[in-house]
């Protein structure tokens, strides 16, 4: 099974925009292409994002999104070799460690950008797995997912036309479910009883830290979010109760049996027959 690979890739034109401003012209790498006079192509990663912030692996691979913007020149035409824009994915461990690192390259349809002067821009889409580089899951705790785009000539071998800056963000890989605990506010009798309402209080906790969502159903009704249940009525009631945490971790229900009778005895007297003295 594979940690990541390609799921989409868009290639469109924007007409409409402008060109590099000095800033973004400073953060783009060297590079030369062929003719030796023509200027020199620009590509630039606008966004570098990892969702969700909170990851189970259990519900999937994780999204990584990179949008790029390529400034296209004369030198970038079908005469001069097929052009490709190459994503390297990394992911690091919070000491640094690269845990997974993989490149690939995302052909430009160059009947489409050539002598355009304006964006072309290019969504690239990366799925991770929660695996490393052997293919094992990798203990929770946060990482980083490292982009960065290279513009690559291909004709005659391989040549980098330009490099981009490095753009990442963090998440929490959490494959624990949380753990949901549940406080009833009076103790039944030594047959199990309760004479009165039983309130109950429900928390969870989550190694992640955050605040999962408390869930409960009581006597086969639809689940309803909350963390306080009143039973106010006599019988027997059986109740669930479980939490989702923020990475979508869902805990195996609880359940918990609450007996009530808050009802007295009371003596019948039935008539004697015969009557007394009769």
């Amino acid at each position: 099974k594979r940690s990541v690979w390609i799921d989409e890739v868009l290639l469109y034109v924007d007409r409409d925009g402008d060109s590099l401003d000095a800033e973004q012209e400073t953060q783009l790498g060297s590079g030369d292409t062929d003719p030796p006079d023509a200027a020199r192509p620009k590509l630039v990663l606008d966004l570098a994002e990892c969702l969700p912030a909170s990851y189970s692996p259990a519900l999937g691979p994780l999204r990584v999104f990179g949008e790029y913007r390529v400034l296209p020149t004369d030198g970038m035409n079908p005469a001069n070799g097929a052009f490709y824009v190459s994503q390297t994915f990394k992911v690091l461990s919070a000491s640094g460690e690269v845990v997974l690192q993989s490149a690939h390259p995302y052909a430009l349809d160059l009947s489409t950008i050539w002598n355009v002067s304006r964006y072309v821009h290019l969504s690239a889409e990366d799925l991770w797995g929660g695996t490393n580089a052997q293919g094992n899951a990798v203990e929770d705790g946060i990482y980083t997912c490292e982009i960065q785009g290279t513009l690559l000539r291909v004709k005659n071998g391989t040549k980098v036309v330009a490099v981009t800056e490095k753009k990442s963000g963090t998440v929490r890989v959490d494959s624990t479910p949380p753990v949901t605990t549940a406080a009833i506010t009076s103790e039944a009798n030594s047959n199990g009883w309760h004479k009165s309402d039983v309130s109950i209080a429900l928390s969870a906790r989550d190694n992640s830290g955050g605040t999962p969502r408390v869930f409960h159903s009581l006597d086969g009704q639809p689940a309803a979010e909350g963390t306080s249940l009143l039973l106010d009525t006599d019988g027997i009631h059986i109740g669930e109760y479980w939490s989702v945490d923020e990475a979508g971790n869902v805990e195996p229900a609880n359940r918990l049996t609450v007996r009530i009778d808050k009802t007295p005895p009371a003596i019948v007297v039935a008539s004697r027959l015969p009557a007394a003295n009769a």
